[in-house]
């Protein structure tokens, strides 16, 4: 791509952002990244996500909270051409704890996002949603068009209301605001509270995994680079409005099979512990990915077997090194 789009990145410097912004910048965009580098896990690590690039010369990083957008000078009228927003405390576990937190932060950064790129005329906004959103939802595969959504933690009651919010923005001319469901995102930098990655840690240091339920519960596990390729057509995609895509591998994986396929990586027995299921979770995710399939041209090129070996062949890079 030879001309430079200029993109903002909310939330850069996380496990899907630093790849998105990696990517990005591969293809001439210039990019600036919006993190405060948060303590819901270590900043040092999304620090290191961004050890690479972080020199490049089309990329600016900004340390600020996404919430306070206005008054953040650097951004006024420099012509963005779209909004990737990725910024949000994860964690469907976590929100029953503390709403108010998710409230706070989510719906907040949401709607200072939406407020900024209407003070900046910027048309575009592509917004990270979950596939939790659709609950325990009994037709599966899941498809964009189903109604009478259910959302079984606050985590995905907001981040539906996010996209409502969306919905509007996006109902004035020409603005266009993409929510990209996501589905089980993993692979190397993803994000250390999550289960793929905590059982990863566990197995290779012999100690016991917490497996809620009986480990028939299943996902429709998404390798990053599939997301990354979906983001990067919700760019290129211009019907105004609002529109949403399932990002997904169109897959269901049960717990005890990711868990089989995490031992005969890192050639390893795991320890299962087995404890009651959350309620605030779905018994399993699947999702249709027809509609992106037709619509952007997504189709997911790396298969879980594929995946897992990869993030498996990251971890021990990265964290068995002296082992």
């Amino acid at each position: 791509m030879s001309k430079k789009l200029k993109i903002l990145v909310t939330g850069g410097a996380g496990f899907i952002g630093s790849h998105a912004v990696e990517k990005l910048l591969t293809l001439n965009y210039q990019v600036i990244i919006i993190d405060n580098f948060d303590d819901f896990y270590s900043p040092a690590i999304k620090h290191k996500n961004l050890e690479n690039i972080i020199d490049h010369p089309n990329l600016q990083l900004i340390a600020h909270d996404v919430r306070d957008i206005h008054n953040i000078k650097a951004l006024e009228n420099i012509n963005i051409h779209s909004i990737i927003h990725l910024a949000a405390i994860p964690g469907v576990r976590k929100s029953g704890i503390d709403p108010k937190q998710f409230i706070n932060i989510n719906i907040e950064s949401n709607n200072a996002v939406i407020a900024f790129a209407q003070s900046q005329n910027i048309n575009k906004i592509i917004f990270a949603s979950s596939s939790s959103v659709y609950g325990d939802h009994p037709s599966q595969p899941w498809h964009e068009e189903l109604d009478n959504l259910h959302p079984l933690s606050p985590y995905a009651r907001y981040k539906l209301e996010c996209e409502h919010t969306g919905e509007t923005f996006a109902s004035t001319a020409n603005n266009q605001f993409i929510s990209l469901r996501f589905f089980s995102v993993y692979g190397p930098r993803m994000r250390p509270d999550l289960a793929m990655y905590r059982f990863a840690e566990k197995i290779a240091n012999d100690q016991p995994i917490e497996v809620y339920g009986n480990g028939s519960s299943y996902r429709d596990y998404t390798y990053i680079d599939d997301i990354i390729a979906g983001i990067i057509a919700s760019i290129h995609y211009d019907k105004h409005g609002f529109d949403i895509f399932n990002l997904a591998h169109g897959e269901n994986i049960p717990l005890i099979n990711m868990i089989s396929a995490l031992e005969k990586s890192l050639d390893k027995k795991a320890r299962c512990k087995f404890l009651p299921k959350f309620e605030e979770e779905s018994a399993g995710t699947w999702a249709d990915i027809q509609k992106a399939k037709n619509t952007l041209s997504y189709h997911p090129k790396t298969d879980f077997a594929s995946g897992i070996k990869a993030f498996c062949r990251w971890y021990k890079q990265t964290h068995l090194s002296n082992v």
